[in-house]
């Protein structure tokens, strides 16, 4: 039963289409659809809507059809769109979305007002049931409502999901839904095979490599990663932190007296357990107040003898590597990049093979399935085209 019929059989009312008070509010575009992309609720919030509209977007131009965001002044924008978060009121709202060809985005009132304007819509479900809180005014052919493959299982009906089930939609089904109520011709052909949860298309994680100094202002942040376990120069070290605060990732023991010096430039230090590891420099970064975690890409087998040391200093994390095989020969998008002697690369894969790209833009790049590769897969989106 519809959440709106039990509500009606509760109360002893009978179901009606609802008036909803519009106010104008000045949209710049003559033809678009509307794009309400978060919920309240985390669990019902895609991550990748990015991935879809930069697949209907060219579609979209060339029929003159813009994307209209709506939403609350600190939801993301995404590219691509007109914005209008945080500058309308809920009555404003409605009369963008009144006015749009149709409507796509999450399981939210944006969806509940389309319908009742019988407006086409695309809407993403997760944690509820979607016969339970569809569109109610909607006919099936004017609605895509799309919802993870649970395996049999039911819906958690929970406000946080960890892994979210809802990214687990392939982001070409929800632009190939959007193309078919617009009755366009073009069919996304992109097979996706995986999206990691820091992929992000609209955001750039760089890491520098220490053989070079590197002006952060460029790249609009006041912090960089420093990338010590693929080149070990402390000189380079010391240098950066008199220009900008950093994360230091290492393998080896740094200089404490360098560390202590910088120290009020230091965020944080990542030490990867190695075989030959040094635990008292662990200790020794401890008693300089800088924060620091443990990883290890060790089996738990290598790892036991060395447990003990590290007993009174915290968890060691495990830097696990996945299995993709299947992707082997797949194209790749990467949201990390390294920077090293003002050369680009996409992954430490492609640094250690010596491969750059020419700058930060999304390049469909060839998977290599090497072991940083696989380590470092939560920043790519791996396809085929």
């Amino acid at each position: 039963m519809h959440l709106i019929e039990q509500y009606a059989v509760n109360c002893g009312v009978k179901i009606g289409r609802p008036d909803i008070y519009e106010t104008f509010f000045p949209v710049s575009s003559e033809r678009y659809v509307s794009f309400h992309p978060t919920s309240k609720y985390e669990s019902k919030s895609y991550d990748h809507w990015q991935i879809v509209i930069d697949l209907i977007l060219p579609a979209l131009k060339k029929r003159g059809i813009d994307i209209v965001q709506i939403g609350a002044k600190n939801e993301k924008s995404y590219i691509g769109c007109l914005h209008t978060q945080g500058l309308t009121s809920i009555n404003q709202a409605a009369y963008i979305i009144k006015n749009s060809i149709m409507n796509f985005g999450a399981d939210s009132f944006s969806a509940h007002f389309a319908s009742s304007y019988n407006k086409k819509i695309v809407a993403l479900y997760a944690n509820n049931n979607i016969n339970n809180c569809k569109p109610y005014w909607s006919a099936d052919k004017d609605c895509f409502l799309l919802e993870p493959d649970r395996g049999g299982k039911r819906p958690n009906y929970s406000e946080k999901e960890n892994p979210k089930t809802i990214n687990s939609i392939k982001p070409e089904l929800i632009a190939n839904a959007v193309l078919s109520l617009l009755d366009a011709e073009e069919k996304i052909s992109l097979k996706t095979h995986f999206i990691g949860d820091k992929y992000d298309p609209t955001t750039k994680f760089i890491e520098i490599v220490p053989n070079a100094l590197v002006d952060p202002k460029p790249f609009g942040v006041d912090t960089f990663n420093i990338r010590m376990d693929l080149t070990f120069n402390q000189e380079i070290l010391f240098r950066q932190t008199q220009i900008c605060n950093v994360n230091i990732i290492t393998d080896k023991a740094i200089d404490i007296q360098l560390l202590k010096a910088s120290k009020e430039k230091i965020k944080g230090v990542l030490y990867i357990v190695k075989e030959n590891d040094e635990p008292e420099f662990v200790k020794s970064i401890i008693d300089l107040g800088i924060n620091i975690q443990i990883a290890t890409k060790l089996t738990n087998e290598q790892l036991l003898p060395k447990r003990i040391n590290y007993m009174d200093i915290g968890l060691i994390g495990s830097i696990l590597e996945k299995d993709f095989k299947h992707c082997v020969g797949k194209k790749f998008r990467s949201s990390k990049y390294l920077v090293s002697e003002g050369k680009i690369y996409p992954s430490t894969a492609y640094f250690r093979k010596n491969m750059t790209v020419p700058n930060f833009d999304q390049h469909s790049l060839e998977f290599l399935n090497e072991e940083d590769d696989k380590i470092e897969t939560d920043f790519f989106h791996i396809f085929e085209p």
